[in-house]
């Protein structure tokens, strides 16, 4: 597969697996309670999860606005979307959830990654994109994740926050990097393991709670195209 469709694959289903709380009753009873909806579309929504009243396992304590355990389903997109439920804190970061496993204590979701195109040497603004990920106060970032750089002498540059913040200055910051290597081999056929030739993975610390993604060049290049991913 020639890295450009590579890309395009990884832009269309990119998840990030987060980690949720859950107590040995909530592992045996994954499925919704009676008369509680199953599904949003095509994706279940077992119990302790759930989208109404009743229907999900309510946490002393918080307001309702911050119930871990309550989720939306989005009935304008085709096909209706599952969501955590907006609030002032994660309200600018709509995050599709994609897989619910009450079984390992995780939610799987859709995380747009972040881009930046060169053209004659110079970045293209309208193409640059960075990766944004801003959690509920109940969800962490499992250390399943990878942190994906994709293209020619890349850097990929990932920060993450110990606990949720508005200011970026907040000192409970973390940093870490990749990169990927390559001499001019852009559009041929690369190896279909990611290895560091065009393509560079790495861990991501877990305990996260929110993620900013981007990437800078090495070397620029002619018409180069990229994409980083978490």
């Amino acid at each position: 597969m020639a890295l450009h469709g590579r890309m395009l694959l990884l832009q269309l289903s990119l998840v990030t697996l987060l980690l949720a709380a859950a107590t040995t009753r909530m592992l045996a009873a994954a499925q919704a309670l009676p008369n509680c909806n199953e599904k949003c579309g095509d994706i279940p929504v077992p119990y302790p999860f759930g989208l109404t009243d009743g229907c999900f396992l309510h946490v002393p304590g918080q307001d309702a606005d911050d119930q871990p355990f309550k989720i939306t389903c989005n009935h304008n997109t085709a096909p209706p979307s599952l969501q955590f439920l907006s609030s002032d804190t994660y309200a600018s970061n709509v995050t599709d959830i994609t897989n619910i496993s009450v079984g390992e204590g995780e939610l799987q979701v859709m995380v747009a990654t972040s881009r930046n195109c060169y053209i004659n040497n110079t970045c293209t603004p309208s193409l640059y994109r960075p990766s944004v990920l801003n959690l509920p106060p109940s969800y962490t970032i499992s250390e399943k994740n990878k942190l994906i750089s994709i293209g020619c002498n890349k850097v990929a540059m990932l920060e993450g926050y110990l606990q949720q913040v508005t200011d970026p200055e907040q000192p409970f910051s973390v940093g870490f990097s990749g990169m990927s290597l390559c001499q001019n081999e852009f559009g041929k056929r690369f190896p279909e393991t990611c290895t560091d030739f065009g393509c560079s993975m790495n861990p991501v610390p877990s305990g996260m709670k929110k993620l900013h993604g981007g990437s800078v060049d090495s070397r620029y290049g002619p018409r180069k195209y990229y994409t980083v991913g978490i």
